[in-house]
């Protein structure tokens, strides 16, 4: 089949098997663009495998949360930046995902953003009904 191409607009994700994936090219505009190349082992657990320099000083505690001292420089500041295009519900459920995400990869259950996921997951453990399902 040859060499493919992909070219998207600013902001664009794209997602496929890392054995296909050879370089990027040159970027011709006068802005920058970035390029991340995240990969997942599946043969190992993915959790804090990246460089941790800074990671005490941006995972947040339970101190970082909107109601009292929100942080912008935390992990948390980041994880709860909507994207334009969702509606509430939407907000809501990818937040969730976002808290699950970090919880995985920090290694930290605990984790949390405005308490949000703890909630439901206290919600979940006085009446039974699963969290996944009270957030959409």
């Amino acid at each position: 089949m040859g060499e493919q191409r992909f070219v998207g607009p600013a902001g664009t994700v794209l997602v496929f098997h890392h054995g296909l994936w050879h370089a990027g090219d040159d970027n011709p505009s006068d802005r920058h663009r970035w390029m991340v190349k995240v990969r997942l082992d599946p043969t190992a657990p993915q959790v804090r495998r990246w460089n941790l320099d800074d990671f005490a000083s941006v995972h947040n505690d339970h101190t970082d949360h909107i109601f009292a001292t929100s942080r912008p420089d935390s992990v948390a500041a980041v994880l709860r930046q909507p994207h334009p295009w969702q509606g509430i519900d939407a907000q809501r459920y990818d937040l969730v995902e976002r808290i699950r995400l970090w919880r995985y990869l920090s290694g930290d259950p605990a984790f949390d953003v405005d308490y949000y996921l703890s909630r439901l997951e206290h919600r979940t453990a006085r009446t039974g009904v699963a969290a996944r399902a009270a957030v959409g």
